[in-house]
């Protein structure tokens, strides 16, 4: 999950420019050219800034001090272990709003007496017309979810509602159990 979260900063910092523009302002003068800036207190600039062909910024030091990508350049300035500067700088630019775990409400039950013509041990089902964000979000992967946001925009969640149809998928609004309490049980 850290490569997921370290990609999502990125991604969110222009390959990381944000950044190294953010702990060394004066390296701005540098980008798409070959003038040095300084990374430590030292008579001769000595550091270039480059982008790679992921599209993801390096900074290198001929001092021989530092080499390495925008999060490792905050590793390195401010003394902080990967876990650190993730935590850091997902929180910075906010990022973990989009790994944080989705709240699972607990089931509602409640009883009642059979009626007459409900049978002992059977179920009775109860759909929704069609499966929420939520459902869907939860049976699709991520990656599914973008394509068809990315291609669909608006009809994703009724093109993907079509495909869980086709699949006779369905999502419950409850289920009622009668047991042999003579009771029925239902889950909602």
């Amino acid at each position: 999950m850290s490569d997921n979260i370290i990609q999502k900063i990125l991604d969110k910092t222009d390959g990381g420019l944000d950044i190294i523009l953010w702990l060394y302002p004066e390296a701005e003068k540098c980008i798409n050219n070959k003038k040095h800036f300084k990374l430590v207190n030292e008579k001769t600039a000595s550091a270039i800034l480059s982008r790679l062909d992921n599209g993801s910024y390096y900074v290198k030091d001929f001092g021989g001090r530092f080499s390495g990508g925008a999060i490792q350049l905050y590793m390195f300035t401010e003394g902080k272990t990967i876990k650190e500067a993730i935590k850091d700088l997902g929180n910075k630019y906010q990022i973990f709003e989009d790994f944080i775990a989705p709240v699972h409400e607990k089931p509602v039950v409640t009883k009642r007496p059979a009626k007459a013509d409900e049978v002992v041990n059977t179920y009775t089902f109860e759909y929704k017309s069609a499966l929420s964000e939520h459902d869907l979000l939860t049976v699709f992967s991520k990656n599914v979810i973008a394509f068809f946001k990315k291609n669909y925009e608006k009809n994703w969640m009724q093109i993907l509602n079509k495909v869980c149809a086709g699949l006779a998928f369905k999502s419950l609004v409850s289920f009622t159990f009668i047991n042999s309490k003579q009771e029925a049980v239902t889950t909602s």
